[in-house]
């Protein structure tokens, strides 16, 4: 049997937004939408319905709970992740960030459900 090696090549920890935890809204400037799938101080992941070119600069806007950053970033790598019948190509792109962003601490909106039904 053959095992591929996967080697991470992440330089910070990211924070993946699932179980109650939201994920900024992003949009890119001028104003297209982006879903943040995974976000940490030196880049992040979105999903998107429109094709973004790898090698390119663009200027995000994150709008966190409790503030809001803009940032210049360099697309790394981009990709189609889904063809759906109903929502057409959904597109993944890997951004780097020109400097390093200081992350907002976001609340865990099923934090107080998790401590009611741990009792």
């Amino acid at each position: 049997m053959v095992r591929a090696v996967t080697l991470d090549r992440r330089r910070a920890s990211r924070v993946a937004y699932v179980n109650g935890l939201l994920p900024p809204t992003a949009v890119m400037v001028p104003g297209r939408s982006a879903v943040v799938v995974n976000l940490s101080p030196l880049g992040m992941l979105l999903e998107t319905d429109w094709h973004i070119r790898p090698s390119r600069l663009v200027e995000v806007r994150l709008q966190f709970a409790s503030a809001t950053l803009r940032v210049c970033a360099d697309v790394l790598r981009a990709y189609v992740s889904a063809l759906d019948t109903r929502r057409g190509l959904r597109y993944r792109a890997a951004l780097t960030f020109s400097a390093p962003i200081a992350m907002p601490k976001e609340p865990d909106l099923l934090e107080s459900y998790r401590q009611l039904t741990v009792r």
